[in-house]
């Protein structure tokens, strides 16, 4: 029988290994090709696609793209491919409970097409825009951009073409295929090119091949253009990576230019659509805590630090868990028991990884060890994590075979020039990957820190002092020398260890110079005593200098992983830095401890190692109550860090809630048990249970409240109901009557002070409030509002009753009014959270509000303005948050089961309405200005400034920024956008009695300043002029004197410390020298002096008068000598910096510091005790943007940086403080650990940091 005679095999009708190879081997006779041909076609090796075709394994569910790959080769078409897939996932199904024949809700790893379009979630908004695009007449292709497992491919046809189909639009899906040019070919002589059609090209990046001539590439592109301009809609589908390609073709260019689109991160609420919606399509039930475990598995590694959207690599892979677990189960209901039968996401990864590396030829396997070894950070004693490689380090052709698999699998996502794992879960689910991680982790660790070094080399421009030396260098060749090719260079360490090499000879080879004079001196004077002392000293400086080189990499290396940790987990960073500037005084060390004192100090008081679900404060504030996942209730003293008062084990396998009565003598605590246990908390050290309540609640206990005489407890629970419960003198609890149902799970309760109200919330999102004056019969009040766009998790009334507080899974905190409890208001949402906000509580005097939120943050808002006035980062995500009696501290719980206490407010001041051009320091304030008014702060402890008062500015003035105070005359003067500026007494800060203002420029005020007496005060202006006044006899009415048409806006001048001479910046790119010694006749001095290429944006006096500095927008800052102002002397050279410019500058008030505002979010400070010679001393960080003020305190204890994220943050100056300072909360609470240090640190070896420094600032 000839190959033609013989029948077709539909992939419907295969049922085994052998069917498929042989259908495919029908195939590829008919098309006249050998297997050689075939692999080259689809651009696979030989062996892999042999595999295939003899029946020695199925194409991995995995590799789907090499698999269409093969059929397309084989003369498959387009709209025939899904099924050959589909066909090939049937014969890969491991025996499970579900049908073949029963409709799966998950895709697995294979996109979605339009058939799939009833199961396609998440990307609605997406799906939305891209229509609007397509029909609203694009003069060009659209370009849909996403990462690799973004999701792009079933956007586009589950998304796109389903919705226009239902619109009756005409749509072909296509990828370009082995010959892109046949595609279109095949797709124009089917006819189905109409005027009105929409061409999709899926996986453009395809004709990119390496096969591919770049002509043949132009003609492709240039039919697709000539088919949108007959009047088809072309819209095309490329993966990110192939972006930078993309832009070398003009045409292309052009189309992403005009008309592209970005498939962005999945958010966590389209996540959990993407969960529930397709088993909710097809009957089945997704159980909350399968959902829980899925968003904390899908997001655990995410490389985005806020939380702000899905990592798009775990996207596939979570489908293809969900597809295992529907598989795995049975009935109606998808089970967190069901997802952990599976394998999890863990298990998923591993099978599809296994299936990857079986698929490759052995010398891409031997690649495979190499490639994803590369992509792994090993550190003993800590977890492995991912590495971000540029792919740039991958040059050999079976690496780059191994990196195509892998994206093809979503093992690997590549975006923009760099390659990482897909997710972490790959190095601890793959035992493959275990086995190689196990082999050689002294050779990965070595290799790891040789490329850290050669990226902080490069990053310094090639710094020779960061090259390898020593002992670094010998073991870094040793292991060269030693390995079995399981290790591979790239070029760039390849050079960098030459370098270092030469380096090393070079200074071997000096040593030995230097030995040789010292021989030939002593020879010389015939002193051989004299001679062997000398090479013994020589010796002796020459070790002690190893042991110094030791110790400033051992510093910096510290300093590098402070900085580092600063965004996870604050309380370790500050150790860290302390330990960093312990090793060696370098700027690295200096500046990771310093930035640490800015930063809201933090105690870790309790780790109790279980998740801690919720968390009470004392009355008192003595003793924090905490509810385990443990069994376990447990008290915690605040005033002894560290030591448990009790412990109480209960019944219930999780406490979800514990909260203390209003007295602080009960406490009651609830949990998945649906028992209510009340204990006698009279002695916290010895709770006494008084009432258990049986297990007939509702079901799980999810929060708990006592009225204010605490004689009723309200009990929110899973039925959906608010239980009330009486306490009676005798401590017998007894059911009082019950809050009816609002719909779904209850998930929170809270109780007015006077007892009378109890608002109850849902998991719809939903509120009610209840008079509950008789608990036996409550009333509700008002209707039942919708308070929140998802499912509410926590509540909280303010204390004077008038405000109810949401917290919501939609990531924000909702506000409302219940002054009139029968008729609740919306008032202000709270924003910043970028996940789920998980709990609520208002401080004691109602001010502020904090949340515990899923994005491992602990925020806190100013209640009268609505604004975010803290982020606090945590390690895990936050659970629970409470506070002090007194405000003073922030208590907050995590999944980590760490109970942290928080200095409230910290060195941090916020609030602003506007950016706040300064935070300017009197003898006593603070000073800020912004558009809502003048705040003043107590600074005698500005380390932990309290706000004193907010003096509005009269009438419909607009604050500036521009501000500064007179001691002598209790005044504090500022500036506004109309050239005003307003005087305010001071003499009681508390309470700033606005005095007047006067118009003293027509256009924006830039500075305020005064002299070293505070009588004397300058002003200038975007309208090219200062005005200079004299104070010492009351505020006038009209400046002194004006100095005007200085050649452009001024924007600073500062006065000389003797009064007589001042020193202005202006626009134009000068700094003037100015004689103010007669205030009323002011003149310039000389010619402007010239230095900063561009505007000059500020300048300022030493405190002795003898230097000034300015700097301007060309990244430098310069300094002269002005001792003669006439004739001003450039000392030394310009300090230069890569980005940004300085905004601002102060000197220190005993002249040894120059602090500067950087646009780059830092205040740089530079040692310049020698004008002449200054040396980078530290740069403080904490601020997010633009810093445009800096300033000392009179005592130089401290510096203020004021941001454009609407902060002032304050750091110490003092290194001995700044340590003390971080160890006074490191040893309040549990200090770091050896096995943390191991874990955060590595090798270098443990040395409490905080032992033996002295926290008396």
């Amino acid at each position: 029988m000839s190959v033609d005679e013989r029948p077709d095999l539909s992939p419907d009708d295969l049922s085994s290994r052998e069917d498929l190879a042989g259908a495919l081997t029908v195939l590829r006779e008919r098309q006249g090709m050998t297997v050689r041909d075939v692999a080259h076609a689809a651009g696979l090796p030989v062996a892999t696609v042999g595999g295939y075709l003899s029946g020695r394994h199925l194409p991995p569910l995995a590799t789907v793209g090499q698999f269409t790959r093969v059929l397309t080769s084989l003369g498959v078409g387009s709209d025939e491919l899904p099924a050959w897939v589909a066909a090939v996932n049937r014969l890969r199904r491991a025996p499970g409970r579900r049908s073949a024949a029963t409709p799966a809700p998950y895709r697995g790893l294979a996109a979605y097409q339009p058939e799939d379009a009833a199961l396609f979630f998440g990307r609605e908004g997406l799906t939305d825009a891209l229509v609007a695009r397509v029909t609203g007449n694009p003069a060009t292709p659209l370009v849909v951009i996403g990462s690799s497992g973004s999701g792009k491919s079933s956007v586009l046809r589950a998304g796109l073409a389903a919705r226009l189909g239902e619109r009756g639009v005409p749509v072909v899906v296509v990828t370009p295929g082995a010959d892109p040019l046949a595609t279109l070919e095949q797709v124009r002589d089917a006819g189905g090119l109409g005027d009105r059609t929409v061409l999709v090209v899926d996986q453009l990046e395809e004709v990119f091949a390496s096969e591919r001539t770049p002509a043949e590439t132009l003609v492709f592109l240039d039919r697709l253009d000539a088919i949108h301009r007959e009047g088809a809609v072309v819209v095309i589908g490329l993966r990110a990576d192939f972006f930078d390609r993309a832009l070398e073709i003009d045409l292309l260019a052009h189309w992403l230019g005009e008309n592209q689109l970005l498939v962005g991160p999945l958010t966590l609420e389209g996540l959990r659509r993407v969960v529930v919606e397709p088993a909710r399509a097809v009957g089945i039930e997704v159980e909350d805590a399968l959902l829980d475990v899925l968003l904390s598995d899908a997001t655990t590694g995410s490389p985005s630090p806020t939380g702000a959207g899905l990592d798009p690599g775990v996207l596939p892979l979570l489908s293809h868990a969900l597809y295992v677990t529907w598989l795995t189960s049975s009935g109606r209901r998808l089970t967190l028991a069901h997802y952990r039968e599976a394998g999890g996401l863990a298990g998923a990864i591993a099978k599809t990884a296994e299936e990857v590396y079986e698929s490759l030829t052995e010398e891409q396997r031997d690649a495979a060890r190499r490639t994803l070894l590369r992509l792994v950070r090993v550190r003993d004693g800590a977890p492995d994590t991912r590495r971000p490689a540029d792919r740039a380090e991958f040059t050999a052709q079976a690496s780059l075979d191994v990196v195509a698999a892998c994206v093809d699998a979503r093992l690997l996502t590549s975006d923009r020039g760099h390659v990482q794992l897909a997710h972490e879960a790959l190095i601890n689910a793959w035992p493959r990957f275990r086995v190689w991680l196990a082999a050689d982790r002294d050779g990965l660790r070595t290799h790891g820190r040789l490329t850290e070094a050669v990226d902080h080399w490069l990053v310094a421009g090639r710094d020779p002092d960061l090259l390898y030396r020593g002992s670094a260098l010998d073991v870094a060749l040793s292991w060269i020398a030693g390995t079995d090719g399981n290790h591979e260079l790239t070029a760039l360490e390849r050079e960098f260890l030459e370098q270092s090499s030469a380096a090393d000879a070079a200074r071997v080879l000096a040593r030995r110079r230097s030995t040789l004079r010292l021989r030939a001196l002593a020879a010389g004077l015939g002193v051989l005593a004299l001679s062997t002392g000398g090479l013994a000293t020589a010796t002796v400086v020459q070790s002690r200098a190893v042991g110094r080189n030791r110790d400033l990499a051992v510093s910096r290396q510290l300093a590098v992983t402070s900085q580092s940790l600063a965004g996870t987990d604050t309380a370790l960073a500050g150790q860290v830095a302390v330990s960093a500037y312990r090793t060696a005084d370098t700027v690295e060390a200096r500046t990771a401890l310093l930035s640490a004192s800015g930063r809201t100090q933090v105690a870790r008081l309790a780790q109790t190692h279980s998740i801690v679900n919720s968390l009470d404060v004392s009355p008192d504030g003595s003793v924090v109550a905490l509810a385990t996942d443990a069994s376990t209730l447990v008290l915690w003293s605040t005033g002894v860090p560290g030591r448990r008062v009790a412990s109480v084990t209960v019944p219930d396998k999780s406490l979800y809630a514990v909260r203390f009565s209003a007295e602080g003598h009960l406490v009651a605590a609830g949990g998945d048990g649906g028992r209510l246990e009340v204990w006698s908390a009279a002695d916290p050290g010895h709770p006494v249970s008084i009432a258990v309540t049986g297990a007939d609640v509702g079901g799980t206990i999810y929060d708990v409240a006592f009225s204010a005489d605490g004689t009723t407890v309200a009990v929110a629970a899973s039925d959906g109901t608010v239980h009330l419960w009486t306490i009676g003198s005798d401590g017998a609890v007894t059911p009082a009557g019950s809050v009816p149902a609002l719909g779904g799970t209850a998930q929170a309760v809270a109780v007015s002070r006077d007892g009378r109200v109890v608002a109850e919330a849902g998991s719809q999102g939903t509120v009610a409030l209840w008079d509950v004056a008789d608990p036996s019969h409550p009333v509700q009040l008002g209707a039942t509002f919708v308070a929140a766009d998802g499912p509410v998790t926590s509540v909280a009334m303010s204390p004077d009753g008038h405000l109810l507080a949401v917290g919501s899974r939609d990531s924000r905190v909702h506000l409302w009014s219940i002054s009139d409890p029968a008729h609740p208001t919306a008032g202000r949402t709270l924003t910043g959270p970028t996940s789920w906000v998980n709990h609520v509580r208002f401080s004691a005097d109602g001010t502020v509000l904090a949340a515990a939120s899923s994005d491992k943050r602990v925020w806190v808002w100013d209640v009268a303005t609505g604004a975010a006035i803290r982020s606090l980062v945590t390690p895990a995500t936050g659970i629970a948050v409470g506070w002090s009696p007194d405000g003073a501290s922030l208590f907050s719980s995590g999944a980590d089961g760490v109970l942290r206490e928080w200095t409230f407010p910290g060195p941090t001041l916020s609030g602003f309405s506007s950016i706040p051009g300064q935070g300017v320091f009197g003898a006593h304030v603070l000073a800020t200005a912004t558009t809502d008014g003048v705040r003043l702060w107590d600074a005698n402890h500005p380390d932990d400034p309290t706000l004193l008062s907010l003096a509005p500015p009269p009438g419909k003035a607009r604050l500036d920024g521009a501000v500064a105070v007179s001691d002598a005359l209790s005044l504090v003067v500022a500036g506004d956008t109309s050239g005003a500026v307003h005087f305010w007494d001071i003499s009681d800060p508390k309470a700033p009695r606005y005095l007047t203002s006067v118009q003293a420029h027509t256009d924006w005020v830039e500075s305020v300043s005064f002299d070293t007496s505070g009588t004397r005060m300058s002003v200038t202006s975007d309208d090219a002029s200062i005005t200079l006044w004299d104070l010492s006899h009351g505020v006038p009415s009209a400046p002194t004197s004006r100095l005007g048409d200085l050649g452009g806006m001024v924007y600073s001048a500062a006065f000389s410390p003797d009064a007589r001479t001042m020193v202005a910046s202006v626009l134009s790119g000068h700094v003037l020298m100015i004689d103010v010694s007669d205030l009323a006749h002011p003149r310039v001095i000389g010619a402007p002096i010239t230095g900063p290429v561009g505007y000059v944006y500020s300048a300022a006096f030493s405190p002795d008068g003898h230097t000034i500095a300015a700097g301007g927008n060309d990244s430098s800052i310069w300094l002269w000598d002005v001792r003669d102002p006439a004739r001003p002397t450039r000392l030394g050279t310009p300090l230069v910096w890569a980005d940004g410019y300085a905004a601002n500058l102060a000197f220190s008030p005993d002249g040894r510091l120059l602090a500067a505002a950087m646009t780059d979010g830092t205040v740089r400070l530079w040692d310049v005790a020698a004008p002449s010679r200054p040396v980078r001393w530290a740069s403080l960080d904490g601020i997010s943007g633009s810093v445009y003020g800096v300033a000392f305190s009179p005592d130089g204890a401290f510096v203020s940086g004021a941001g454009a994220d609407k902060t002032v943050r304050i750091w110490d100056t003092s290194l001995s403080a700044a340590q003390a300072t971080v160890c006074a909360s490191a040893l309040h609470g549990i200090p770091i650990s050896a096995t943390e240090w191991s874990r955060v640190v590595g090798d270098v070896p443990f040395s409490e940091p905080c032992g033996s420094v002295s926290v008396v600032r």
